[in-house]
C-alpha cells in the first residue's frame, strides 16, 4: 500500500506572501517587485539568490549583500538593493514562521500503514495519516491529523482537528494514583478518565499524556508539547500555551491561555497557572500563581517580574 503525500503550495509570489499575512491578520506592505518566486528559504546569513529570508536586526551587511529574493523585514531599512523584494510588517520572524510553512516538506496522508495496528472499534476520520508501527486502542482521531511513526495511543483518547502526534509518544498511559494500604502496598487508584487533544495540538516526540482518573486530562486548542514531555492525569493545559522539552506537569495541574514553561522545568500536582504566565527553564513550581502575566523562576519558583 503506497501512502499518498498531502501536498503544500510551494510556488508564492511576494504579492501572494503580502496577502496570505493579511488574511492572517498581519499588516504588510509590498516594497519592489511582486511577482519574485522564491524557491528555497534561508537564515539572512546565508541567504542566496530566489531565497525568502528575514531581518531582525544585527549586521546591516547582510541586508547590503541581499540580491533577488524576498526579505521580511522592519519599516525603515535602509540600504537594500533594488533587486529585493522587501515585505515590511512588525514582526519579520513571526511573518516568516508563517509564510516559510509551504516550503516545508509534504506531510504524508492521509491513510493507515499497514503496518499500524488499529482496534477496529477506533473513529478515525478519512484524512487522517496513521503511520508505521503505530497501536492505536479504541479512540477517535479526527480530520487532518498526523500521527508520526510508533506512536501508542491508549482507549478513551479522542483526538480533535488537525493534531500531529511525533514518533515514540504516548497518548493515554496510566499514571501514578495509588492509595496505600496499612501494609504498605501500593494499590493502582483505577483511571476512568479520558484523554482529551483538542484542535492543532502537538505532541513532541517520546513525550507521554497520562489518561485521567475520574476526570479528563485536557490539551485545549492551538497547544504545544515538545519532545520528551510528561503530563501527568487530569492536568488541563491551556489554548495556545508551548510546553518546552523535557518538562514534568504533575497531576490536577492547571495551565492557562498562552502560557510558556522552559525546559525541563517541574510543575507540583494541583498547581494552577493564570493565562500569559513564563515559567523559566529548569524552574520547580511547588505552588499556585494564578495572577496573568508574570514570570516565575527559581527552586522553589517565585515571581520574578510581569511578562513584557
Amino acid at each position: 500500500m503506497v501512502i499518498p503525500k498531502r501536498q503544500r503550495v510551494t510556488v508564492i509570489t511576494a504579492r501572494e506572501m503580502v496577502e496570505s499575512l493579511r488574511d492572517e491578520g498581519i499588516g504588510a506592505e509590498l516594497v519592489g517587485q511582486d511577482g519574485l518566486v522564491p524557491t528555497h528559504v534561508r537564515a539572512i546569513d546565508r541567504a542566496d539568490e530566489n531565497c525568502l529570508t528575514f531581518y531582525i536586526g544585527g549586521d546591516s551587511e547582510l541586508v547590503r549583500n541581499l540580491r533577488n529574493c524576498v526579505l521580511l523585514c522592519k519599516d525603515g531599512l535602509t540600504g537594500v538593493h533594488e533587486s529585493v523584494s522587501r515585505i515590511v510588517v512588525e514582526d519579520p520572524r513571526l511573518a516568516f514562521a508563517i509564510i516559510a510553512q509551504q516550503f516545508l516538506p509534504p506531510l504524508p496522508g492521509p491513510g493507515i500503514h499497514p503496518t499500524a495496528i488499529v482496534d477496529d472499534e477506533s473513529e478515525l476520520h478519512p484524512t487522517a495519516y496513521i503511520g508505521p508501527y503505530c497501536t492505536l486502542e479504541k479512540c477517535v482521531v479526527g480530520e487532518g491529523c498526523v500521527i508520526h511513526p510508533r506512536v501508542m495511543i491508549y482507549a478513551n483518547t479522542t483526538i480533535g482537528r488537525r493534531v500531529e502526534v511525533e514518533s515514540g509518544a504516548v497518548i493515554g498511559a496510566t499514571g501514578l494514583g495509588r492509595s496505600v494500604g496499612p501494609d504498605g502496598r501500593h494499590w493502582l487508584f483505577p483511571h476512568f478518565g479520558e484523554t482529551v487533544l483538542e484542535d492543532e495540538v502537538f505532541v513532541g516526540a517520546n513525550s507521554v499524556i497520562t489518561r485521567g482518573v475520574l476526570g479528563n486530562t485536557v490539551l485545549k486548542d492551538g497547544s504545544r508539547v515538545n519532545s520528551g514531555v510528561v503530563i501527568a492525569h487530569n492536568c488541563v493545559v491551556g489554548r495556545h500555551t508551548a510546553i518546552s522539552i523535557g518538562v514534568t506537569m504533575s497531576g490536577s495541574g492547571v495551565v492557562g491561555e498562552r502560557c510558556f514553561i522552559g525546559s525541563s522545568a517541574s510543575l507540583k500536582e494541583g498547581i494552577k497557572l493564570g493565562n500569559d504566565v513564563v515559567v523559566g527553564m529548569g524552574s520547580i513550581v511547588t505552588k499556585s500563581f494564578e495572577e496573568d502575566g508574570v514570570v516565575i523562576m527559581g527552586n522553589p519558583a517565585r515571581r520574578y517580574k510581569e511578562r513584557s
